[in-house]
């Protein structure tokens, strides 16, 4: 089924009281193209699964902001997520414009390049698409969680207000999005390796999708952080990028064990490390900035700090019922 987008915006501005001015038209955008296959898959997606999850009606938007960010709300009866068009439009100048960097960065083309001649697109194209598909299933995830937060919209990036302070439930409801968008990603990640010939479809083959993968979400992370991303832990309204990724790899590396043949032994580590090494060369290929520099030594020398607190957030989430994870 084909969905309309002109007719979630008459929807959510008749009926859920969205004011038309927060809602962003693609129709003149030179990405329409992409716009539209985003919000086709999201909105198909939210249709099929609301019942589901009792998150009925859900519809779906972008919003005419420049800062990237995405938010999921309750409003008005209606479950929304609505997306930045400068996520959109960022996560598209670093991979989609950028998407020969594989073949003539010498590291990545000895490493990846076999690999990557055997994709149906780009690589950059299928970085830019598990970066924005992360994006939707957090926020979907936010959305199925059901908190009594969703009033004030879950928003990806951390304000001023007092909903924007640190607590510890919101801290345990980002990782559960965050790990419910992995899982999603994951079975994804693996489709485009069945999607390979049999005598393609090897272990360092979903080694190396997977850690593109890894890098995808890791890249989308940084995005938020211009300024640096030094280590912290009760703070803000996210974990720091480092934190996610460790739970996300091993989220990664947990749903691939369960669907891929019984005698691959995946790497975490190495899914881990490479994948920053790869969002590091784009960070410096297409931003010209560093901020991934200090990344991986932050991992190495606080690895069993992010741990602890991985598992702190995984004991405590026992209190709250409504996780993705409990369903």
């Amino acid at each position: 089924m084909k969905y309309s987008y002109r007719d979630n915006i008459a929807e959510l501005t008749d009926k859920a009281k969205i004011d038309i001015s927060d809602i962003f038209d693609y129709e003149s955008s030179p990405i329409k193209e992409l716009y539209e296959k985003y919000f086709q898959f999201c909105q198909e997606n939210l249709a099929e699964h609301c019942n589901d999850f009792n998150i009925s009606p859900a519809k779906f938007y972008y919003r005419p902001e420049f800062g990237i960010n995405a938010r999921a709300g309750r409003v008005n009866g209606y479950f929304v997520i609505g997306v930045n068009m400068g996520t959109v439009h960022s996560l598209y100048d670093l991979f989609y414009q950028k998407n020969t960097i594989f073949q003539s960065h010498d590291l990545l083309l000895k490493n990846y390049g076999g690999l990557i001649e055997k994709f149906d697109v780009p690589v950059g194209h299928f970085m830019f698409q598990f970066g924005i598909l992360f994006t939707y299933y957090h926020e979907r995830a936010h959305l199925i969680q059901t908190s009594p937060l969703l009033a004030n919209w879950f928003s990806e990036q951390s304000g001023n207000g007092p909903h924007n302070t640190f607590s510890i439930e919101r801290h345990i409801l980002e990782m559960d999005a965050d790990i419910d968008a992995a899982q999603h990603i994951c079975f994804h990640l693996i489709e485009y390796w069945k999607k390979l010939n049999t005598e393609d479809r090897t272990e360092d083959n979903i080694q190396k999708i997977l850690s593109i993968g890894v890098a995808s979400i890791f890249s989308y992370f940084l995005l938020y952080y211009k300024q640096g991303i030094k280590i912290y832990y009760r703070q803000h309204t996210h974990p720091h990028p480092l934190i996610r990724l460790s739970y996300i790899v091993n989220c990664l590396s947990q749903v691939a064990k369960i669907n891929l043949p019984l005698s691959f032994q995946l790497d975490q580590n190495a899914m881990s490390q490479n994948g920053i090494v790869i969002a590091d060369l784009f960070y410096k290929e297409v931003f010209h900035s560093s901020r991934v520099g200090n990344a991986l030594a932050q991992s190495t020398s606080e690895g069993r700090n992010i741990q602890e607190y991985v598992n702190e957030l995984l004991q405590l989430a026992g209190a709250f019922p409504n996780l993705v994870m409990k369903r």
